[in-house]
C-alpha cells in the first residue's frame, strides 16, 4: 500500500513510472513548488529537490515519480523547457545506470549552431529522428550560446539517423557538424594519437579569397562555431585587407571540421579557400 499525492492510498492499481529528472531549477524551487507544477498531470508518488548536505541549499535539480507512466509521459511532453520561476526546466527520464550515462551511447554533439538557438529549439529540431532524452545548448558564463550543443537519444539508431541526415547540412543558414559524443577518456586517447601521427600538421588554417570588408573579429566569429579559436587575424597592408588571413584552433579535430565545412563556403558572394596553413600560402602564391 502506497500513498501518492492526489491519489491517497492505493493497492496494486498503479504502474509506477520511472522517475523524471528535473534540472536547471531555480534555487527557490521547493518540493511543494515542484509538486504543484506536476500534480495537474496525475497522481505523484515521490518528489524531491536535491540539496547540499552541508549548506542545505538546492543543487538545482530534483526528481518526480508518477503513479502511472502515461501521466509522466504527458508531463514530460507538456513541461519540457517550460519556465519555473524564470528558468526553463530540463526534464528527462532519470537514468539510474551511471555507466550508460557516461558511455556516450546515443549522445551526439552539434557544432556550428546559430548563436540565438536555445534548448527547446534544439530539442524540436532533433526530436523528429527519435526519442530525445535531453538536449542542451552550451553557454558561456554570461549565458550566451557558444555555438555548439548536445542531444542525447534513447537509442543509438536515432543518433545515427540524425548524423546521417543533418551532418554537413544547413540549419538556420549555418553549416553544422554532427558527430557522436565521445567521453573524456576517449577524447584524450584520440588527441594523444593525433599528436603522435600528425606532428607535421599544426592547428592553424590559411583562409584566402576573403571579402575585403571582413576584419579579424568577424573572421574569429565566423570560425569559432567549430571549436575554440586561439587566434584569428586578417592580414592588412596600410589598413587595407589583403584578402587572406589565419585562424588557429586549440584542437586538431576542430581544425579538420572547419576545413571540411568552410572550404568553398560563400561569404559576401566569395567562396572561401580554407586549408591547413603549413605550405598552403606558399602553394597558392606559386605561379
Amino acid at each position: 500500500m502506497t500513498t501518492c499525492y492526489g491519489l491517497g492510498e492505493v493497492k496494486g492499481e498503479r504502474d509506477q513510472s520511472g522517475p523524471l529528472f528535473v534540472g536547471n531549477l531555480h534555487p527557490h524551487v521547493t518540493e511543494q513548488v515542484l509538486l504543484s507544477v506536476f500534480l495537474p498531470f496525475g497522481p505523484v508518488c515521490f518528489v524531491k529537490v536535491c540539496r547540499d548536505r552541508a549548506t542545505n541549499l538546492s543543487r538545482g535539480f530534483g526528481f518526480v515519480t508518477f503513479a502511472h507512466r502515461h501521466d509522466a509521459e504527458n508531463a514530460l511532453d507538456a513541461l519540457i523547457f517550460s519556465e519555473l520561476l524564470g528558468k526553463p526546466m530540463r526534464i528527462m527520464w532519470a537514468q539510474r545506470d551511471s555507466t550508460l550515462r557516461k558511455s556516450g551511447i546515443g549522445n551526439i554533439i552539434i557544432k556550428g549552431l546559430i548563436r540565438n538557438i536555445d534548448d527547446l529549439a534544439l530539442y524540436d529540431t532533433f526530436s523528429c529522428f527519435g526519442e530525445v532524452l535531453s538536449s542542451r545548448v552550451v553557454c558561456d558564463s554570461n549565458g550566451q550560446p557558444k555555438g555548439y550543443g548536445f542531444v542525447h537519444y534513447a537509442t543509438p539508431e536515432a543518433a545515427e539517423l540524425a548524423i546521417e541526415k543533418l551532418d554537413g547540412m544547413l540549419l538556420n543558414d549555418h553549416l553544422v557538424s554532427i558527430s557522436h559524443y565521445k567521453p573524456y577518456e576517449e577524447r584524450q586517447a584520440n588527441q594523444n594519437a593525433n599528436s603522435k601521427c600528425c606532428r607535421k600538421k599544426d592547428n592553424s588554417l590559411y583562409i584566402s579569397n576573403l571579402p575585403y570588408s571582413l576584419g579579424s573579429e568577424e573572421l574569429c566569429s565566423l570560425f569559432s562555431a567549430f571549436g575554440y579559436v586561439t587566434s584569428a587575424k586578417v592580414i592588412m597592408n596600410n589598413s587595407q585587407s589583403m584578402g587572406y588571413g589565419f585562424v588557429s584552433y586549440s584542437s586538431i579535430n576542430d581544425a579538420n571540421i572547419a576545413v571540411s565545412l568552410m572550404n568553398g563556403y560563400i561569404v559576401g558572394n566569395r567562396p572561401l579557400k580554407v586549408a591547413f596553413s603549413h605550405g598552403a600560402e606558399k602553394k597558392e602564391r606559386e605561379p
